[in-house]
């Protein structure tokens, strides 16, 4: 699955520490949707967008196509700030399309003709088509047969008594024609010459009826505060986590986790800290970054941290959890989640 949109990098905390007192203001007066990525699961057709500023109560999920027509508005199972689980209609074919996402009005109840003109788009590709494969070679061309022979004359009629010569006549009319011949023998039948190219597809059959309702995509969403903690070189688990239960077996089921917070440097100019984060899951790391705070031109500064990852699970119960370490630093102390962070789990039936 393919995206096309420009998305940001990752902010350093010199630039945060810039744009700072520039955009308070902006913050929380005109936060606008952005969408920052999307997934698409083709098995079970469940579309991801994470991003920022959706509202809390469920908006609108959009399909549009190349002219802007709105071919589907998407069924929602989850619906948050941050993150929208989706589902794309069965008669959807595989394609490039424009999803918009609409944040309800004034977080009124979510009409599509009172949207207050707050949403974003981006344009992704999913299930593609491959190209067609080369012609195959012409098959020969085999002789033409032999003409039949030709029929025999007809007979000439005796010639007349010589008479004197007289004036010269007119011309006479021409006589008829003389009778077809039979037709010769058909030749024998060529060899069959090899098969030619595979033709174009056919037109698409007219669509099914609709399939009973199915199960509930989303089974449950979690969410769980992730508190302060002083990061040393040793590996160690963030105080907060998450736990779920699944009864679906193996294969059928996908949790969405999703963890932020920030890290803040203590001491002065041209203090650092490099740090590691985990995202675990019953014990196993599906998720591992790296990312860095640095004091620039003042002291006590901070920067965010985010990762989230899809991963399948059994049926049981589960948990998972954030560890942390440091790499290198200068400063001392360095706080993970100085403001608390979080940690959140989508469970998802395929």
């Amino acid at each position: 699955m393919i995206t096309h949109k420009a998305h940001r990098g990752v902010m350093t905390a010199a630039a945060v520490g810039i744009l700072l007192f520039a955009s308070v203001s902006r913050v929380f007066a005109d936060q606008v949707p952005e969408i920052i990525h999307v997934d698409v699961d083709a098995p079970t057709r469940a579309v991801l967008i994470e991003g920022h500023n959706f509202g809390s109560r469920t908006g609108h999920a959009l399909i549009q196509g190349s002219s802007g027509t709105i071919l589907a508005q998407l069924t929602t199972g989850t619906w948050t700030n941050n993150l929208i689980v989706a589902f794309l209609p069965k008669e959807l074919q595989p394609g490039t399309y424009r999803l918009t996402v609409v944040r309800p009005k004034n977080g009124k109840k979510a009409l599509l003709e009172q949207g207050d003109n707050d949403a974003d788009e981006i344009d992704f590709t999913w299930g593609a088509q491959g190209p067609a494969g080369p012609a195959g070679p012409r098959g020969l061309a085999w002789p033409k047969g032999d003409p039949g022979t030709v029929g025999p004359a007809g007979l000439a009629g005796p010639a007349g008594p010589a008479g004197p010569a007289g004036p010269k006549g007119d011309t006479g009319a021409q006589g008829a024609a003389g009778s077809t011949g039979p037709q010769g023998p058909q030749g024998a039948v060529g060899p069959m010459g090899p098969a030619g190219p595979l033709g174009p597809m056919g037109p698409q059959g007219a669509p099914g009826a609709p399939g009973a309702q199915g199960p509930a995509g989303t089974v449950l969403n979690t969410t769980q505060q992730l508190l302060a903690y002083n990061l040393t070189a040793t590996l160690q688990p963030v105080p907060g986590n998450v736990t779920f239960t699944t009864s679906d077996p193996a294969g059928t089921t996908n949790v969405h986790l999703e963890a932020d917070g920030d890290v803040m440097a203590t001491g002065n100019a041209g203090t650092y800290c490099l740090f590691e984060l985990r995202l675990v899951v019953d014990g196993v790391a599906v998720r591992t970054v790296r990312s860095q705070v640095l004091n620039m031109g003042t002291g006590n500064q901070s920067n965010t941290w985010r990762m989230h990852a899809l991963t399948s699970v059994s049926a049981g119960s589960h948990e998972a959890h954030v560890e942390v370490r440091t790499l290198a630093t200068n400063a001392n102390p360095v706080t993970l989640n100085f403001m608390s962070g979080r940690i959140s789990a989508v469970v998802i039936r395929q």
